[in-house]
């Protein structure tokens, strides 16, 4: 049997936690940072492309988001993700990847029940609360406006699982895992566009599931020292890097790159591990993203770190862009919305990838002792 499958994710985050879970089902999975090196045969079972079309103009998005899923329709599950809080072009890269897909319809399951997002009467929720009434609606780059799928998708329609699917495109209700694998379960999996977050990414990898997943054994060398770079506005991420260092121990990108060097490098003596983020005031997104990619650079160059910790999906972009990095062979998914993996091409190190919202303020702690102790199975 094909179990093939391809994941099209409008960000760097999207595209690692969209093809995680198909790990823990025995499939290997890569991330794609160009779409056209998508291939239709051959390669890993679980591709993702990352877009990069989450702050980009809808009309972009949607030519991008059209190029990437014709690239690998033909396999045999095609899915696209959609943030969980309904940040992003969603109405129109839906509208386009259907188009491009030729799947009779789409089915719409935003709910990661896991990460306390749920959908409950075609309303997405987080942790009981609409989306638009949280943090998310004073987002920098998509701020959301509405909870409502059928706000947000007009030609969409309520469905329920078991039912026909009557429309092009449908979005069903979910509070828990069970109700993910009661959408995926008896829709022919070829059939249609999935569109969803990690919730129905892990409901679809349990539904191709072939073997269990290899056993976890320690990376060599393990890492010493370890870089948090922290893109991320959100500020559970804030708050989980001071819990992991003193301020004393987090550079500011925002200052001369020998000045960041310097603070990079005695933290490094000293404990091992350092944080990077940038406080320069009234700054874009991306401005930040790349004044962080620079420093990143800076100290790859000058050989500072062994492994890297990253948050926020523009500022991983941007930094392995910087890296010349094209591609990331996954690990694991030692938690939910934060993927294991390693770097392709001559300069192989490990990264892990969280999405900026996630975690506990002990986030950042638990991945650094990962880290330093293994992130999974080293790939061949």
């Amino acid at each position: 049997m094909n179990h093939d499958v391809a994941v099209i994710a409008d960000d760097l985050t999207s595209a690692a936690d969209g093809a995680a879970p198909f790990l823990a089902a025995g499939l290997r999975a890569s991330v794609l940072l160009d779409p056209t090196r998508a291939q239709m045969d051959g390669g890993p079972e679980v591709v993702a492309i990352d877009t990069d079309t989450r702050r980009r103009p809808a009309a972009v998005a949607a030519r991008v988001t059209t190029a990437a899923v014709r690239a690998v329709r033909d396999r045999r599950v095609l899915y696209k993700t959609i943030d969980s809080t309904l940040r992003g072009n969603i109405r129109d890269e839906v509208r386009t990847a259907l188009a491009a897909s030729g799947r009779r319809a789409a089915i719409i399951a935003p709910a990661f029940p896991a990460a306390g997002r749920t959908t409950v009467g075609g309303v997405q929720l987080l942790d009981g609360v609409p989306v638009h009434e949280t943090g998310f609606a004073a987002d920098p780059t998509h701020p959301v406006r509405s909870s409502s799928l059928a706000t947000l998708l007009p030609e969409a329609a309520p469905w329920t699982p078991g039912e026909p699917t009557t429309h092009r495109i449908v979005f069903a209700d979910a509070a828990c895992d069970a109700d993910l694998d009661r959408i995926v379960h008896g829709t022919a999996l070829e059939d249609v566009l999935w569109v969803g977050s990690p919730g129905i990414a892990a409901a679809l990898a349990r539904a191709v599931a072939t073997a269990p997943a290899p056993p976890v054994t320690p990376v060599r060398p393990r890492v010493q020292r370890v870089l948090v770079v922290v893109g991320s506005r959100n500020r559970a991420s804030l708050a989980q890097l001071d819990q992991l260092l003193p301020r004393t121990g987090i550079a500011d990108a925002g200052g001369p790159v020998d000045d960041v060097l310097a603070t990079l490098g005695t933290t490094f003596a000293g404990t091992g591990v350092a944080g990077l983020t940038d406080r320069t005031a009234e700054s874009t997104v991306d401005e930040a993203a790349a004044r962080l990619s620079r420093a990143v650079v800076a100290a790859r160059r000058s050989d500072l770190f062994d492994a890297v910790i990253v948050t926020g999906g523009a500022t991983a972009r941007a930094m392995l862009d910087a890296l010349r990095i094209g591609a990331l062979d996954l690990l694991a998914e030692p938690e939910p919305g934060v993927v294991a993996a390693a770097t392709t091409g001559p300069d192989r190190f490990p990264i892990l990838v969280k999405a900026g919202g996630f975690g506990d303020p002990g986030t950042f702690v638990r991945l650094h002792r990962l880290l330093t102790s293994h992130i999974g199975q080293e790939q061949p």
